[in-house]
């Protein structure tokens, strides 16, 4: 990384700032994090009102193009930079705002008006059942049924006073003479919470209520008929509304994009510049960008600022020697495109330190390794890499997610190449035309190259830790520490007289001297040394981690605290040797869950295609359920016996102000 001081006119910083986002390779930082005496000097924050109204327009329209289902996809950089006129754009706005909301507004009535109905029909298909006999009185909890005779003129009016709530009238022929002739029998039926506007709307009509039986009697062929011709309508009004929407959104798409991209610019151009400081006619901004990136970036603001700017570069390595701790320089992984799902195993456990070492390049091979040799079957690892292969190829997941595609593909072919190492197709081992080196049958051999994989992963982050304490000059630790240099020699040396004592051989004196002296050396020497250190450094401190007041530790605390820390680190050492013998375990069991999956179809060959079923059943739960498990285990190896040697999390990710992504 490369840090940018960069100090420019204040007639520039608008161009400056558009710029810096444009090219989407500076990680902004505030000035004063680096420079603490900008603050000492008085240096002024650059003023963010305007920042306030650019946000609440790019509120607005972001609001508005959600509404019409639209995302920040149709932010475009081309219009973004295009010429900014914040009142032309908010009336402009505004004018778009009213005409989505009347379409959007009559979707909605029409989505409710539809599902009202079809809730009334769902429940007035109970009454279909009534004429086979059966009691469903019960079954009208949602339903309101009002029968009575009221004037035939007034029907209409009844109508239109119900026409805002789900209803059905049914009228039946004048009977009788005189007065009764001039009314008709009505039965209207509503749902129960739309009780209220019915009793409103028949006491309006002069509704001459009859009582209703308790025994309703059945629904008839008219009703059913007049509530599917309702539905239907609903159903067309609906496809309108819908219509119109997306009418809408094809009119005001390109205006809503330019006034989105626009505002989208301007109200990140000020939150960029909240971060810079000035003075009465310059300002200062601060940055972090890639080594090989950092031309582009130079000559991207030399021509934004037509060369009227001062560009002070700082490699990021000199800063850490100088201010150690006190900068948090921001992470990019640079690793090849075939890399990335592995990135994702490693920023999961936690993003690195700027000074530490990245281990993607390592964990890729290891963990596929891992996961090959416990899963090893041809015809499941093809099915896991086919299923992977089309998670990574959907487009409508999030990028995430598709790394996890691309990642099983991965231990899908490392668990095909594993398995014709094995000669195991789906547990047959009679497929292939030769005999493969089966797990079951060489249990011993499985245990020793477990045992043997753990020694060098377990070294290999020893040596990890020793390099990034070089790198860091830390060189008490690197030597001195249990995960440095010290602890690597007393690990193979322990290692050594393990295998010495497992042949049946003796151990000399020599290595048990050696063995006894290495921590003793190390906690003699370790003390003096950080002092002399410290002292050429210039440092405060002395012994440990105390004042250069704080006492040094007694003899007998130094020997119980040595004694402590040998025990500890020589159980964990052990320990997360013998943690690697699970890689053994898991190919062992793999093998094991096949005879099991095969033992009980032959139990089942009497049945006719139940063999097949439980075939297919168990291959299905060995690759879903017993293929996560081993992702598990090997990532725990990965974690914790071998991140755990030398791995430092805090570190920051890389983030350029970019006008998608924003500002971090």
């Amino acid at each position: 990384m490369i840090h940018l001081n960069v100090l420019v006119l204040d007639t520039d910083v608008d161009r400056a700032t558009q710029e810096t986002i444009r090219s989407g390779l500076v990680h902004l930082v505030s000035v004063t994090d680096l420079e603490p005496w900008a603050d000492q000097e008085g240096l002024k924050t650059v003023s963010a009102e305007e920042s306030q109204d650019s946000a609440e327009l790019e509120g607005l329209a972001r609001g508005v193009a959600e509404k019409l289902g639209l995302g920040t996809e149709i932010v475009s950089e081309e219009m973004a930079f295009q010429p900014f006129d914040p009142q032309q754009a908010r009336q402009k706005l505004d004018d778009i705002r009213r005409e989505v909301a009347s379409v959007i507004s009559a979707k909605v009535a029409a989505e409710e008006k539809l599902r009202s109905l079809q809730q009334t029909q769902t429940q007035v298909y109970h009454d279909v059942w009534s004429k086979l006999g059966v009691d469903l009185r019960s079954r009208y909890t949602l339903l309101e049924l009002v029968a009575g005779r009221l004037p035939e003129k007034n029907v209409d009016t009844l109508k239109r006073l119900l026409a805002e709530v789900p209803n059905v009238v049914l009228t039946f022929p004048p009977a009788g003479t005189g007065e009764e002739r001039d009314s008709i029998a009505v039965m209207v039926i509503t749902l129960k919470r739309d009780r209220d506007a019915l009793n409103r709307a028949v006491e309006q009509v002069g509704l001459e209520r009859a009582p209703v039986p308790e025994e309703r009697p059945p629904l008839s062929e008219e009703m059913m008929a007049q509530l599917h011709k309702r539905i239907e309508e609903a159903e067309k009004e609906l496809s309108h509304a819908q219509d119109a929407v997306e009418q809408c959104k094809k009119k005001h798409l390109p205006a809503l994009r330019e006034i989105l991209s626009q505002a989208r610019l301007q109200s990140l151009s000020r939150q960029a510049k909240s971060r810079f400081r000035k003075t009465a006619r310059t300002c200062l901004i601060s940055g972090w960008t890639p080594r090989n990136a950092r031309d582009t970036v130079v000559e991207t603001l030399k021509q934004a600022c037509q060369d009227r700017c001062l560009i002070e570069e700082q490699d990021a390595e000199q800063i850490l020697s100088a201010r150690r701790g006190e900068v948090d320089i921001p992470i990019l992984f640079e690793n090849p495109r075939l890399l990335k799902p592995f990135e994702m195993l490693v920023s999961n456990y936690g993003r690195p330190d700027y000074d530490s070492v990245e281990p993607t390049f390592i964990v890729a091979p290891t963990f596929l390794l891992m996961f090959g040799v416990m899963f090893g079957d041809v015809g499941q690892g093809f099915v896991m890499a086919l299923l992977g292969a089309l998670v990574a190829r959907t487009k409508k997941i999030n990028e995430g997610v598709r790394r996890i595609g691309e990642l099983f593909v991965w231990c899908g072919v490392s668990a095909a190449l594993f398995g014709f190492l094995y000669g195991s197709v789906f547990g047959i081992t009679d497929l292939l035309p030769y005999r493969g080196y089966e797990p079951m049958e060489n249990i011993t051999a499985f245990l020793k190259f477990a045992l043997r994989f753990g020694v060098g992963m377990i070294s290999l982050g020893m040596g990890f830790n020793v390099l990034a304490a070089i790198l860091r000059k830390e060189w008490a630790a690197g030597f001195l520490d249990w995960s440095g240099l010290m602890g690597l020699a007393f690990y193979w040396l322990l290692v050594l007289t393990v295998i010495q004592l497992f042949a049946g051989k003796s151990v000399s004196g020599a290595v048990v001297t050696v063995l006894i002296a290495l921590p003793l050396l190390a906690a003699v020497l370790r003390g003096p040394l950080e002092k002399l250190i410290r002292r050429a450094a210039r440092l405060p401190g002395g012994y440990g981690q105390g004042s250069p007041q704080a006492a040094e530790p007694t003899m007998g605390s130094s020997f119980g605290h040595m004694l402590e820390t040998f025990i500890e680190s020589l159980i964990t050492l052990f320990t997360n040797t013998l943690s690697f013998l699970r890689i053994a375990a898991f190919a062992i069991a793999h093998a094991g869950l096949f005879i099991a999956v095969f033992s009980l179809a032959d139990v089942l060959k009497g049945v006719a295609g139940l063999p097949i079923a439980v075939h297919l059943l168990g291959n299905a739960v060995m690759i879903g359920l017993e293929g996560l498990v081993v992702c598990v285990q090997a990532l725990r190896l990965e974690y914790y016996e071998f991140f755990g040697k030398f791995f430092r999390t805090g570190g920051t990710e890389f983030a350029p102000v970019r006008l998608r992504s924003g500002l971090s």
